[in-house]
């Protein structure tokens, strides 16, 4: 997460889209929810959808990422 952390700190886009997801999909979907608080803290959009039209809310599959979200 610090390598995120710098990246962010450094002006990288937290809404950048990789192989149809942003990386807010990729934390909700993996349950990291440090993650996830960071990316919002910096930016990232919480209603963009993915190419299956699923919000990062959509994809959380842990309880605390979807509180976050």
């Amino acid at each position: 997460m610090e390598y995120m952390r710098i990246l962010l700190h450094a002006e990288a886009n937290p809404n950048a889209i990789k192989r149809h997801h942003v990386p807010l999909h990729t934390a909700a979907l993996c349950g990291y929810e440090d993650c996830t608080s960071l990316l919002i803290d910096y930016g990232a959009d919480v209603y963009q959808r993915n190419l299956q039209s699923k919000r990062p809310a959509d994809l959380a599959t842990d309880t605390a990422c979807r509180k976050i979200l």
